[in-house]
């Protein structure tokens, strides 16, 4: 079975996957200097990247299942 057109560009879009990853590595980064250094301003600065970096994953999810059901 072949590849639909455009599905795997939507699998390996470079650009979403690099600033999930990003954002979810700086804000765990963050959130644990937050912790060690006892400052709740940073923390939960870490935690805003974190949750941007999981917003930006789940989107990348959700153009997938909307291609997949676009296709099925």
């Amino acid at each position: 079975m072949a590849t639909p057109a455009g599905f795997r560009a939507i699998l390996e879009d470079n650009n979403l996957q690099t600033v999930a990853f990003v954002s979810l590595l700086a804000g765990l980064a963050i959130s644990t200097c937050g912790v060690v250094i006892q400052d709740a301003g940073l923390f939960r600065l870490g935690w805003a990247f974190w949750l941007f970096g999981l917003v930006t994953f789940l989107m990348g999810v959700f153009r997938l299942a909307r291609t997949l059901r676009r296709v099925l």
